[in-house]
């Protein structure tokens, strides 16, 4: 008995991986790894700053770092709304996906069989700060 590789996926089809500078690549790839691994190390940094800016005594530099926190942390939710938003614009939405029935129609449903699964496609690419780590990886290589 024989056993053949599994035949490729048909929808599937490899995308270049584009070449970013060392740095980019990891500056991106540790915010990756801690918004998606540590999501309260960002909080617990800021705790820390103003903690220490107050027992200097540095009361207006608490009340800076916490508003520069609070800046970014709203600038952070529009980037992920806006992200979600063109997730929805896909024409996909969570968890759902595209399946071709047997007489080769296409309609929305779920599906564990991997050949009659299609993703949505984004109209543009997510940043890559907004990347899961394997979507990363799949995208980008560093100069090295």
């Amino acid at each position: 008995m024989t056993s053949q590789a599994p035949k490729p996926h048909k929808f599937v089809t490899k995308q270049p991986r584009k070449i970013i500078p060392e740095e980019d690549y990891q500056s991106t790839l540790a915010h990756i790894v801690t918004r998606d691994f540590y999501p309260a190390l960002p909080g617990l940094r800021r705790d820390a700053a103003i903690i220490e800016a107050r027992g200097r005594g540095d009361i207006a530099g608490a009340v800076a770092i916490r508003r520069a926190a609070r800046k970014e942390e709203m600038a952070r939710e529009r980037e992920w709304e806006a992200d979600l938003k063109e997730d929805a614009e896909s024409d996909i939405g969570m968890g759902d996906s595209l399946v071709r029935t047997a007489d080769g129609t296409v309609v929305r449903g779920k599906t564990d069989n991997i050949d009659n699964y299609a993703k949505g496609i984004r109209k543009r690419p997510r940043l890559l700060q907004n990347e899961t780590i394997t979507g990363f990886h799949a995208r980008v290589t560093s100069e090295d």
